[in-house]
């Protein structure tokens, strides 16, 4: 949920039945409808793919994948040097339309990226991310960022609470800081993220916190994530993990 850092540290690949929650992440990230079709959540807007058809999310792009039985794709996430590349190419401007129709284009960029589940030398893999990125760059329209209507609302507001959960931040503060009225964010925050604010924000600290309590005490990574008390924290870990925090510690142990 939110930024994704591990995603920009190392390639992935996978087929099969690809989900995920909210988040976004630097490095660019394709998928392949294998099945009849494969629901997909772009900037809050839901898009329906179908076989044969091919995704590509820029950096940056705020996406959801729901896992539905039987909807089987290709996801790969290209090593984030690439997103450099991506960006010298399109400078201010942005791709018109980031899903290409079942074609030949997209069976070819298919066949190449099926490649890498075998292919291990370095610059074998490097030919292919070069031959699919640049494939996609010589079929797709370009047009200025400014035309974007959402001003990606969903990713300033994740970049802004990545620096900023551990603060003492309400949707109020938050709305304010962004430029935004309250009672539009809280809006358009459910609509992104399909949740309120509150409890987007809560789910985070958790998150945040797991990795922590490897060696403190869960009073001190309740206060260093955010929490207010530690019966706050008690009561999020548990609705998040389905135990205590203190629970949780002496199963990692």
């Amino acid at each position: 949920m939110g930024y994704e850092q591990h995603r920009d540290k190392a390639e992935y690949f996978h087929l099969g039945m690809n989900r995920s929650g909210v988040h976004f992440h630097r490095s660019i990230e394709l998928l392949y409808c294998i099945g009849e079709q494969k629901d997909v959540y772009i900037d809050g807007e839901h898009t329906v793919l179908h076989q044969g058809d091919f995704l590509v999310l820029p950096p940056f792009t705020v996406h959801h994948f729901p896992l539905i039985e039987g909807q089987k794709s290709l996801c790969v996430v290209m090593p984030v040097k690439y997103s450099e590349l991506y960006a010298s190419a399109v400078g201010t401007s942005r791709m018109a339309d980031l899903v290409f129709l079942s074609s030949d284009l997209t069976r070819d960029i298919f066949e190449q990226l099926l490649k890498l589940e075998k292919v291990k030398n370095y610059y074998a893999r490097d030919g292919i991310y070069r031959y699919v990125l640049g494939c996609l760059l010589e079929n797709c329209t370009l047009v200025e960022s400014g035309e974007k209507k959402k001003d990606s609302f969903a990713a300033r507001v994740l970049t802004y609470l990545e620096e900023h959960y551990v603060e003492r931040l309400t949707l109020e503060t938050v709305a304010t800081e962004l430029g935004y009225n309250r009672c539009y964010f809280s809006t358009v925050f459910k609509k992104f993220f399909h949740v309120g604010f509150c409890e987007y924000l809560s789910s985070m600290r958790v998150e945040k916190s797991l990795p922590l309590l490897d060696e403190n005490s869960v009073n001190e990574v309740a206060m260093a994530v955010g929490f207010g008390s530690v019966q706050n924290y008690y009561i999020a870990f548990k609705k998040e993990k389905g135990m205590s925090p203190a629970v949780y510690q002496k199963e990692r142990s």
